[in-house]
């Protein structure tokens, strides 16, 4: 029997692109999600290390400069020092992020697949599958010459 797929079924194209997204986007969030936890520290440990200096003239102070003052940089040293402080956290927030991110995008990719294909089957132009009854199978036939 010959058989034209008409329509798939777009929530079941979407489980499947989300679980299969994740599933894609293991490895690769782990990866990013590690190489974020190494920057964060790396940017941390910086900011920690600039410390205020002072222009000395003729054993008088001009002026102290502090970098971090002046570059407007607290805020990003208050947002990256409790990440840093915490890589385990920042690395299951990370991955999970990335695998959210993965999973909607791989599922938004299968939603859009599986409506470009509907249309194309509405127009006749669909997958055609042959099928046959499992009790009905034609055993085959062995090759007399071996």
């Amino acid at each position: 029997m010959r058989y034209m797929v008409r329509r798939i079924d777009l929530a079941s194209i979407a489980r499947l692109g989300l679980f299969l997204g994740w599933i894609i986007v293991l490895v690769p969030a782990m990866i990013v999600a590690g190489a974020g936890v190494i920057a964060i520290e790396k940017i941390n440990e910086a900011l920690a290390q600039v410390k205020p200096f002072s222009i000395d003239l003729l054993g008088q102070q001009l002026m102290r400069v502090d970098l971090i003052n002046l570059l407007q940089l607290q805020p990003v040293q208050q947002t990256i020092q409790p990440w840093a402080e915490t890589p385990w956290l920042t690395f299951l927030t990370l991955t999970l992020g990335l695998l959210l991110v993965g999973g909607f995008l791989w599922m938004f990719t299968g939603l859009m697949a599986g409506m470009l294909y509907n249309i194309i089957a509405r127009l006749g132009l669909g997958l055609m599958v042959d099928m046959v009854e499992v009790g009905r199978l034609v055993p085959r036939r062995e090759n007399p010459s071996h």
